[in-house]
């Protein structure tokens, strides 16, 4: 449901239905699809340059690494849909590509405000993305720690601009929240208390665990 998401992703499709405000509604619904297949190519586009960042030695494995990810089942049929997966497809493709090349080629201020400004997009496309911020958050603490070897305090100090960047939409959303009465983290907060209510937090990771991967002895 687009209420329980955040808004980023609908908010960029009001632009092709705009477009289409003298077609019907099913040709309106066909241009937002094409949104989405252009989401789609700047996803496979990035994959393919992560790969040229994370194998330079193998440039076979480019195109195949590529062709693999376009034709992914599950990637085809949300990428032909109106669906906010093909944003956090096309986000966490950017990072990935942005964090391969800043591990290859260092981190730079520039770098380090765009995975910043990356983070504050993945965090208003879809609510899956907290799932990938403390690997992306682990990356950047392992390159500001090896850039800071070379460059000092300005290293961290680019850090901390990311991070400012990444967090600012997050905050705002949850003020906005609190100053309106509604629960601090939308719909999170209504999870969060279902899994408190029926059980601890621990229980739940032990059910996320077992659901995901193997068995514990």
């Amino acid at each position: 449901m687009a209420y329980s998401q955040p808004p980023l992703f609908y908010l960029l499709q009001t632009i092709p239905y705009t477009l289409g405000a003298h077609a019907t509604i099913l040709s309106r619904l066909e241009l937002m699809r094409l949104l989405s297949a252009l989401l789609a190519a700047v996803t496979v586009v990035f994959v393919y340059l992560f790969l040229c960042e994370a194998l330079p030695g193998a440039p076979w494995a480019w195109t195949v690494g590529a062709l693999c990810a376009a034709l992914a089942p599950l990637f085809g049929f949300a990428s032909s849909a109106v669906n906010p997966d093909v944003l956090l497809f096309a986000v966490a493709a950017v990072i990935f590509y942005s964090l391969a090349r800043a591990f290859r080629r260092g981190l730079t201020h520039q770098t380090a405000i765009l995975i910043g400004a990356l983070l504050a997009v993945g965090f208003m496309s879809k609510l899956n993305f907290v799932g990938m911020v403390p690997g992306i958050l682990l990356g950047l603490a392992v390159l500001t720690r090896r850039h800071a070897s070379t460059s000092g305090r300005s290293a961290y100090r680019s850090l901390l601009v990311a991070l400012g960047i990444a967090f600012t939409p997050g905050l705002l959303y949850t003020g906005i929240n609190l100053l309106s009465g509604r629960p601090a983290f939308g719909l999170l907060s209504s999870a969060i208390k279902s899994t408190t209510r029926h059980g601890s937090l621990l229980a739940e990771l032990s059910y996320v665990w077992q659901f995901y991967l193997p068995r514990l002895p």
